[in-house]
């Protein structure tokens, strides 16, 4: 009998058991299953539903930054509209695809057609989902679209107007309403989760397990926090301390702390904060009490001295915040050294201080610019004519004169120069004064930083003195040039001219394969001019031939005299041939002109074109040749040498 109650005490533990396991698996089923995936799927709605409002927020920033840009047009505004314009499309992009998760999410096949859900609330919020998708799509994205294809066309106040209140806005998903639903759902859950609950006390001995257990790995999980927060702590490149927020004692220090002081781990764990910082004991308390009632959303920043270990005094910034450890409050303090920086802001203070006495003391026109000028020293305000309003109103192309292509070389080097860029040029212009008068500046620019930012130098002298020397000598140069280059006494090039001009004719025929023939010609019987009428008149049919030949030859010929009675023409791009019509034409010209001086003047030609491996003296010598023969053949006539 006992053993049958012991088998049916067994038996009705096994069904206990069996019962409170199928009440568990019930509870489970019913109530916290439903709860986990109501919960679960209701959050990423709603997080689906805030990444859609933030990326339509965004969206409305981006097109705020773009009309003002577009509208207002301030430095590299293209540059900045350009990168919004990539934000902006990126963006919309984005949007898209997050209204497709969110309708993946709520089992929508299409933005028309809903599926019914099993969840009360999907019903009720896919309402709110399809009118906002709706306008995005088919209103909001078109209208952006067109707004990024032609960003330049729409003006501030309509833009604001329509992408802000008539746009944007009536794409928004409202989630307050949806969060109400969402909790009327739950609290009916929780209410039939209590009712089962009642009889789910075996489940309920799990549940604590497993709370224990998560709770367990909770504070496993804290334990670890803190111990890589101490690694971090003691690792940080940045120096910390850890103080007691009432006593200011410091508990702890790292190695950054270590290096920077010069005192141990242990030396500074037994002193106070205000053995550094060298503050009155009471105002630091309230100091460190501030801090601690500011939280540490709020973290404070001061620059104070602080002391090292061998006495010497280190400007820092500090940044103060409260930190828990184990239960109890500390302020952790972060320190940065910015004595050098302070050294740094104070000696370039110093250097534009003197800059400025320089400037105003220097007897040269000293001058900063960017795209316009920024300062001008008094001197050169005065040189120049302008006040230091006016002056800011012009840039450097504009203050001088010249050619087309040296401002823009001026241009493209402002330009250079305020990208950051480093070199230094030297111009020599003509500067305008304010006035319309001008003087020869000598111009020496390079780049500088100043004031935050890469800006242009330039010291401009007065050397007009020099330059109108240098033109004066240029000018005499030109003249002796050309009087040594022609021929006294018939004006045209002379031997050495011809020399030079046909070594250029062959030079320029070798590289482009061009042709040009050479006409010799000679004065028949011009010793018995000279021995009958006389030397001056000889003189007088030189010049007069000289100038008749120059006369009938074509502009690109060239003309010298050769030597006595002996003449050369270099014909360009014409053969033997036309070079022979053209001796003829000049011998006719010749034989049939009136000299002034009566004398019946004739000339023999020698003609010859160029070939491929011709010297100056071959060609020469053939010519030579040609007019020889002329000679032999009884003068006054023209012949050629191939």
């Amino acid at each position: 009998m006992n053993k049958l109650n012991n088998n049916k005490i067994i038996i009705a533990g096994i069904a206990a058991v069996v019962l409170w396991i199928i009440t568990a698996a019930i509870t489970f089923d019913r109530t916290f299953i439903p709860l986990k995936n109501y919960i679960g799927k209701n959050s990423k709605i709603i997080l689906e539903v805030s990444v859609i409002n933030d990326d339509l927020t965004q969206t409305g920033s981006l097109i705020k930054r773009i009309v003002f840009y577009e509208t207002y047009k301030p430095v590299n505004y293209k540059s900045k509209v350009k990168k919004n314009l990539g934000k902006l499309l990126f963006k919309v992009k984005k949007t898209d695809k997050d209204y497709k998760k969110l309708f993946i999410l709520l089992n929508i096949k299409t933005p028309v057609k809903l599926k019914k859900l099993s969840l009360s609330n999907a019903k009720y919020f896919s309402a709110f989902a399809r009118k906002s998708y709706y306008h995005w799509e088919y209103v909001s994205k078109p209208i952006i679209k067109r707004f990024i294809k032609y960003t330049g066309f729409v003006p501030l106040r309509l833009s604001e107007r329509m992408f802000l209140e008539y746009t944007l806005n009536k794409s928004v998903l409202p989630t307050y309403a949806f969060i109400g639903k969402i909790s009327t759902g739950f609290e009916y859950l929780i209410r039939f989760a209590a009712f089962t609950f009642i009889f789910g006390t075996f489940v309920i001995i799990l549940l604590s397990i497993l709370v224990m257990y998560y709770l367990n790995k909770f504070f496993r999980e804290i334990r670890n926090s803190e111990l890589r927060f101490k690694n971090m702590f003691n690792n940080s490149p940045v120096i910390h301390l850890l103080m007691d927020i009432n006593t200011g004692k410091i508990t702890d220090a790292n190695k950054a702390a270590e290096k920077f002081y010069g005192w141990t781990r242990k030396e500074l764990t037994d002193m106070k904060i205000t053995d550094i910082a060298l503050a009155d004991e009471e105002e630091h308390k309230k100091f460190r009490l501030d801090v601690y009632r500011r939280g540490a959303e709020n973290p404070t920043v001061r620059i104070i001295n602080h002391k090292l270990k061998n006495d010497e005094v280190r400007r820092v910034e500090l940044t103060i915040a409260p930190i828990e450890i184990d239960g109890k409050e500390y302020l952790i303090d972060s320190i940065k050294d910015i004595t050098e920086k302070i050294y740094y802001e104070n000696s370039l203070k110093k250097s534009v201080e003197f800059f400025k006495i320089l400037s105003e003391n220097i007897p040269s026109i000293i001058a900063l610019y960017r795209e316009k000028f920024i300062y001008m020293n008094p001197f050169g305000l005065k040189i120049l004519g302008y006040t230091e309003e006016t002056i800011k109103d012009l840039n450097l192309p504009e203050m001088v004169e010249a050619r087309e292509e040296e401002k823009l070389l001026l241009y493209q080097n402002i330009k250079r120069r305020l990208g950051g860029e480093q070199f230094e040029t030297k111009y020599t212009l003509k500067v305008k004064k304010k006035s319309g008068e001008t003087f020869w500046g000598e111009i020496i620019a390079t780049t500088i930083f100043f004031e935050n930012a890469w800006t242009g130098l330039a010291i401009i002298n007065d050397v007009s003195d020099r330059v109108l020397s240098e033109l004066n000598l240029i000018k005499e140069k030109d003249v002796f040039k050309e009087l040594s280059e022609l021929d006294a006494l018939t004006h045209v090039p002379n031997r050495r001219s011809f020399d030079t001009k046909l070594e250029d004719y062959l030079r320029n025929a070798l590289i482009n394969n061009a042709k040009f023939s050479l006409i010799m010609l000679d004065i028949d019987h011009f010793k018995e001019i000279n021995d009958t009428f006389g030397h001056q008149t000889g003189d007088s049919v030189l010049s007069e031939l000289a100038s008749l030949i120059r006369e009938n030859i074509r502009r690109d010929d060239f003309f010298a005299r050769f030597g006595g009675e002996e003449f050369m023409v270099i014909s360009k791009n014409i053969g033997v041939e036309g070079a022979v019509e053209l001796a003829e034409k000049l011998r006719l010209k010749i034989e049939t002109h009136g000299f002034s001086s009566k004398v019946n003047v004739k000339c023999s030609f020698g003609v010859t074109g160029y070939k491929r491996d011709d010297t100056a003296e071959s060609i020469v010598k053939r010519a030579d040749e040609a007019l020889y023969k002329a000679k032999e053949n009884g003068r006054n006539r023209v012949e050629s040498v191939e």
